[in-house]
């Protein structure tokens, strides 16, 4: 069975606004996120982080208009792979904490797996 227009559609819009609305959710968040990175010892963390949330709102707007979505959902891929960890170290954590964060690492996997499909699909009219 092939997928429909409106449904192809409607969950690259959905997954676009997750990143529009993480990387939102990232400038309320600023200092938190400063402070994480330099806990992890990376360079220019302002810089970094700037990319960073322009990069998740970009790109996150790309894939849902279906403008360079293809390309866009790669580049997120990239994105989840590497700042994953980062944030959802839940191996260094134990308890109800490990258990809540571990839930959020798997479902970046589940997102990467979002975003591989809309890699995959050709934007229709």
């Amino acid at each position: 069975m092939q997928l429909c227009y409106y449904q192809i559609l409607v969950g690259r819009v959905l997954l676009g606004f997750f990143f529009v609305a993480v990387g939102i959710l990232n400038i309320i968040g600023w200092d938190s996120n400063i402070n994480i990175l330099y806990a992890n010892y990376f360079p220019m963390p302002e810089l970094l982080l700037g990319t960073a949330i322009a990069a998740e709102i970009i790109l996150g707007l790309f894939v849902a208009i279906g403008m360079f979505h293809q390309v866009a959902a790669l580049l997120l891929i990239l994105f989840t792979i590497f700042v994953a960890p980062i944030y959802l170290d839940f191996w260094n954590l134990s308890g109800p904490a490990m258990i809540a964060t571990l839930v959020q690492f798997l479902s970046d996997i589940a997102v990467i797996g979002g975003l591989l499909m809309v890699s995959g699909t050709k934007h229709t009219k």
